[in-house]
């Protein structure tokens, strides 16, 4: 992820963070072991690689998937982009014309990253 934001490349991280990705490279069980990937971020890695971004100016998006998916690190990656002064796209992860409506989720991502 440092290696894309220093790159000048990119603007925005789509789905940072997601750890249903890394699951198929993984021979283990991980029935039960949600965001396993997400809880290994300390709160300081966390806080350099917002920092990093910010430097760059690299938004982090958070989408319905991100947030409704691993509330907690949503939650604390939020929080923490909020105080460094991160930009965050709040994007949709629209697969077709249907997924572009997430109005009927914004009361969830209230009380998720409020």
């Amino acid at each position: 992820m440092e290696f894309v934001i220093r790159s000048g490349r990119c603007d925005c991280l789509a789905h940072p963070f997601v750890d249903r990705f890394a699951r198929k490279y993984y021979d283990g069980d991980l029935n039960g072991v949600a965001n396993l990937l997400t809880a290994a971020w300390s709160d300081n890695e966390l806080g350099e690689i917002i920092e990093l971004a910010k430097q760059y100016e690299v938004a982090f998006e958070l989408n319905p998937s991100t947030i409704l998916g691993d509330p907690i690190f949503s939650k604390r990656l939020w929080n923490f982009g909020k105080e460094i002064g991160a930009q965050f796209n709040m994007g949709t992860d629209a697969h077709n014309i249907a997924g572009i409506d997430t109005w009927k989720l914004l009361d969830n991502y209230k009380q998720i990253l409020y």
